[in-house]
């Protein structure tokens, strides 16, 4: 008889009976039975699969090892981790691992001009003269790392310490903090201290530094949570060439003293109070009801903390001290304020 539906066996009611012959039908249909009902279970050492689902009853599955869930389905497939760290979301520890934030606009194939100079968004290249090139493709981003090494720093403060994995596609080699890591191979991090990952002589794609011992699936963050990541090491506002200068106002502020005052908040806390820098004084000038009061003869930030500041400009103008005005470009004049607070150690 089969199963029945609580996955109870029962041998079938036989006609033998103490002191007689064994009928061969009688016998070869109970044995016949049998071997169906063992057919139809799971064998403890892995042969042959699941012909239905699963069900355990409401039951824990205890004691597993290593392995890959390819699909889990049910309102009760309830995880409370994932391969020993977070369940959802952020478990790759590299920002911009898929490196499409790149707020310096820097250009494919560009040789830097100084050693440890900044490229992508939280990489910089190691030796001077040397770049960082690219190709873009159903949005991966495949980098061709120099010789010499293009590098991220992973901070510190808010890293948990531990076995990691590391994952990637491609033909660079990788060193973290220093030693060789292979495709999918561990590395043990230490907590609160800072974890340098450095790309080599090659490309790479989908660069994942995750807790535990198993590689996962690359993480594809929402590109505006990533550039929020990026903005905690950099910010930066462009404006590019454009004829309308007024319409592309950077900041508000007032005129004051042989100059005017313009407040910048950082669109998130930074690592630290940032280094500023900007594509020059000339480039800026200052509007006062639409129309243009001053071109800059001098910029520079003042008071800047890690939440923003105060950036000051010197010009010759006419106007009402107090009187609220526009920080612009000069028409057809490309410009930028930068504020970085990134890490190469």
């Amino acid at each position: 008889m089969a199963r029945d539906g609580t996955g109870q066996y029962n041998l079938p009611a036989g006609p033998v009976v103490n002191a007689t012959a064994i009928d061969p039908n009688d016998e070869n249909s109970t044995r016949a039975d049998i071997a169906t009902a063992l057919t139809g279970s799971l064998a403890r050492d892995g042969q042959g699969g699941m012909t239905g689902p699963l069900s355990m009853g409401g039951n824990a599955i205890l004691n597993g090892g290593a392995g890959t869930f390819t699909s889990v389905t049910g309102t009760a497939a309830i995880f409370t981790s994932m391969n020993g760290g977070a369940l959802a979301g952020f478990r790759n520890i590299i920002i911009n691992g898929n490196p499409t934030v790149n707020q310096r606009a820097y250009v494919s194939g560009t040789n830097t001009s100084a050693a440890n100079q900044f490229t992508l968004d939280r990489w910089f290249v190691l030796t001077s003269g040397q770049a960082v090139s690219w190709t873009d493709s159903a949005g991966i981003r495949t980098v061709t790392a120099p010789a010499g090494g293009m590098a991220t720093v992973i901070e510190g403060g808010g890293m948990l310490g531990g076995v990691h994995t590391l994952n990637w596609t491609g033909t660079a080699t990788a060193l973290v903090n220093g030693n060789a890591v292979a495709k999918g191979a561990q590395v043990t991090l230490t907590g609160g201290t800072n974890t340098t990952v450095r790309m080599s002589n090659g490309t790479w794609a989908q660069l994942q530094l995750e807790p535990g011992t198993q590689a996962t699936p690359f993480e594809r963050r929402p590109i505006g949570a990533e550039l929020m990541l990026c903005q905690r090491y950099l910010f930066r506002m462009d404006i590019p060439s454009t004829a309308s200068p007024l319409n592309e106002a950077y900041l508000p502020g007032m005129i004051e003293g042989s100059g005017a005052n313009y407040s910048v908040a950082f669109p998130v806390q930074m690592r630290a109070s940032p280094a500023f820098a900007t594509s020059g004084a000339s480039g800026f000038q200052y509007h006062v009801s639409g129309v243009a009061n001053g071109v800059a003869s001098s910029i520079a930030a003042q008071g800047i903390r890690n939440h923003g500041g105060k950036i000051v400009i010197g010009c010759t103008f006419s106007g009402t001290v107090g009187l609220a005005c526009q920080l612009c470009p000069i028409a057809n004049t490309a410009t930028f304020l930068q504020f970085d607070a990134e890490l190469t150690a």
